[in-house]
């Protein structure tokens, strides 16, 4: 059966962005966003592997595959498709992770805007921070939370995997996949902790005695501890 919404949880995603773990989060990932910069230098690492690693990425099925566009496709696809149908396990598990993907490419996407940081390989000004990197790192960091550590390692491996390619190719710096790292894992904590509330105040509903009134046989008691 669906779970039970009293509203949109996306105001409790917000407010969760300021939880005290989140803020360590933010603040751990500053500082290591901060001195992945200063050991680039002003002008980053630049193509320290040629440029035909560049190709066999961009357009490859690497960079497909964990694309942020296709990752937020999808998670909102499934999950329209979960209310459509009525399948509430299908809406319940999707709903989130179409919340976090929209949350964190929102956020990475207006950063991309106000910093217009070139990349190394020079195809566009919008290195920072790694969309790919945040889109990843908030499902390696959601689904560990909500699936444990057997679905959340071999996604995390995933995360480093298209980190170090991001890299590798020339597409971004270093300090920008450590900054899109640390806006996926804001937000996949941030989501986590709305569903935990989420499915705490849906367990506790039906607890305890209610009186009723029955037009057959008059009033009554029913309840749940």
């Amino acid at each position: 059966a669906a779970r039970e919404s009293a509203g949109s949880p996306l105001p409790s995603d917000f407010r969760n962005l300021w939880s005290n773990r989140s803020l360590a989060v933010l603040s751990g990932g500053s500082a290591v966003t901060a001195l992945a910069f200063l050991l680039e230098g002003p002008g980053g690492p630049g193509m320290l592997w040629g440029s035909d690693r560049l190709a066999r990425f961009e357009g490859g099925p690497l960079e497909t595959a964990f694309s942020p566009v296709l990752l937020s496709t999808c998670s909102m696809g499934a999950c329209a498709a979960g209310y459509l149908s009525g399948s509430g396990s299908v809406s319940d598990f999707f709903s989130p992770i179409a919340r976090g993907m929209l949350m964190t490419n929102g956020m990475t996407g207006a950063l991309k805007l106000m910093v217009q940081r070139d990349r190394p390989h020079g195809s566009g000004r919008f290195g920072f921070p790694s969309a790919h990197s945040a889109s990843m790192s908030f499902l390696a960091c959601y689904l560990w939370e909500s699936q444990g550590w057997e679905v959340g390692v071999p996604v995390s491996l995933a995360t480093v995997m298209v980190g170090l390619s991001r890299i590798d190719c020339g597409a971004h710096r270093p300090s920008d996949v450590a900054a899109g790292a640390a806006i996926g894992l804001l937000v996949g904590y941030a989501v986590a902790r709305t569903e935990d509330v989420m499915d705490d105040e849906q367990g506790e509903a039906g607890r305890g005695l209610m009186l009723y009134w029955d037009s057959v046989n008059g009033p009554g008691l029913t309840g749940r501890i």
